[in-house]
């Protein structure tokens, strides 16, 4: 999501299983490649979550509810602020565009996080249907499919972003 915000949103990552210091996975960077800059991608190493991610995190995304669930495992007083990334694309998607204050990106972010998740327990929860599946060791194509689904959550979540044009 990086990309589409400036650089006063930051943002980390944190794997509950895997390996730890690896690099993006071939068929994902290729396809990360043809959508963002090098830069973006070169460098990059996995690391595990642990309880210092998750308590400095005013945010936690994650992919799938089983990954929630690890979250949660290592440290549960993050419940509040732990979300798929699909049940938060689908609850931007209910946050008014007046509720969205600031002038820079993470000022915005944070006030859209905050309207988000003050609203999360009034929509049921997300489904096995808003989990993004995991492509690591399947085919391209299921790379493929679990990319164009992130892209489209964040699709989501960047419109919500937006300032609202005066017109």
């Amino acid at each position: 999501m990086q990309a589409g915000v400036d650089e006063s949103v930051s943002v980390t990552s944190g794997g509950t299983s895997g390996l730890s210091n690896a690099p993006v996975s071939a068929p994902m960077q290729e396809l990360l490649a043809a959508d963002l800059p090098e830069s973006a991608i070169s460098g990059f190493a996995s690391q595990f979550l642990n309880r210092r991610l998750v308590a400095d995190a005013d945010l936690i995304l994650t992919a799938t509810a089983e990954h929630r669930a690890g979250v949660l495992s290592v440290d549960p007083r993050a419940l509040k602020r732990t979300l798929t990334l699909g049940e938060f694309a689908r609850l931007v998607g209910q946050v008014p565009a007046e509720a969205i204050q600031g002038d820079d990106d993470a000022t915005r972010f944070a006030s859209l996080a905050r309207a988000a998740l003050a609203q999360r327990y009034r929509f049921q929860r997300g489904s096995a249907a808003t989990d993004i599946a995991d492509p690591y060791g399947k085919s391209a194509a299921v790379y493929e499919a679990s990319y164009r689904q992130i892209q489209s959550y964040v699709a989501d979540i960047l419109y919500a972003l937006k300032p609202v044009q005066d017109s």
